[in-house]
């Protein structure tokens, strides 16, 4: 059952993780009902992601930063979507950037992982790219700890763990 703003204020020692939410733009939709749901501990900053007109690489603008950075010493929660090479690529840059500029913590929300169905090699020179795609997110800088990184379906066939 959802809880509503006074049942969880009325929690004795309850006192939540408020976030900075920060998104890829497929995501921006689920950023701000997040952030509607549940304003006191979340809050969104949308960021711009564009190309130069010249060379067709990435510009990006991070929101929460500017006027005032809200972004510093906050807990970071970034909902990624790794749903083409070119995304997985400009989210890096932004995590990376985010792990540099001295936040809290980095929580990744992927709801997917789609080159998880490549997870092991059938033959030699076959490149495993979910091996890659998770020591990316494993190489990140660390924020005084690790990036937490919590995805919800692995889109891979059946794993025995």
């Amino acid at each position: 059952p959802k809880l509503g703003k006074r049942q969880r204020s009325d929690m004795q020692g309850f006192n939540p993780t408020k976030y900075v939410v920060l998104c890829y733009p497929t995501l921006d939709k689920f950023a701000q009902r997040i952030a509607a749901e549940d304003p006191e501990r979340f809050t969104y900053y949308k960021s711009e992601f564009s190309k130069f007109k010249d060379s067709g690489m990435d510009h990006i603008v991070v929101g929460g930063f500017s006027p005032t950075n809200r972004v510093m010493r906050s807990h970071v929660l970034f909902l990624a979507d790794f749903n083409s090479n070119d995304a997985i690529l400009s989210q890096l840059h932004v995590l990376i950037m985010l792990c540099e500029h001295f936040i809290a913590t980095l929580t990744i929300y992927l709801p997917y992982l789609p080159t998880a169905t490549m997870e092991r090699i059938t033959m030699e020179g076959e490149v495993a790219t979910a091996n890659t795609v998770c020591r990316m997110l494993s190489g990140l800088p660390h924020t005084g700890g690790p990036a937490r990184v919590m995805f919800y379906d692995l889109h891979t066939l059946q794993n025995r763990f």
